[in-house]
């Protein structure tokens, strides 16, 4: 799917969500008509959805994800004195800058 696309069915989604909440609410509390007054505006809101979306802001969402800390940091092939080795990990080889990455 393409970033539109899903942005979208996440959009469409929350509408629809928004929209049975306010139903369940007023479930007992109006009538069939104002149901269907809210319904029709919710398939309206919805075919409107892709053409509103170019005006509408993006949603940026952060997805918190979990870093991989080490203690041993190695830059250049040796510990500092004070490391402490961490056994079952492979260590990462890390560019000095300044020089080329090899092909």
């Amino acid at each position: 799917m393409t970033a539109f696309a899903i942005d979208i069915v996440v959009r469409a989604s929350a509408l629809l969500a928004a929209a049975a909440l306010i139903d369940l609410f007023l479930r007992r509390r109006t009538s069939a008509a104002a149901h269907h007054l809210l319904w029709t505006l919710a398939v309206v809101a919805l075919l409107a959805l892709p053409i509103a979306s170019s005006g509408l802001p993006a949603w940026l969402v952060r997805i918190p994800v979990a870093r991989e800390t080490s203690p041993v940091q190695l830059h250049t092939g040796a510990a500092p004195p004070n490391a402490v080795a961490t056994h079952g990990v492979a260590p990462r080889a890390v560019p000095v800058p300044g020089t080329a990455a090899p092909v």
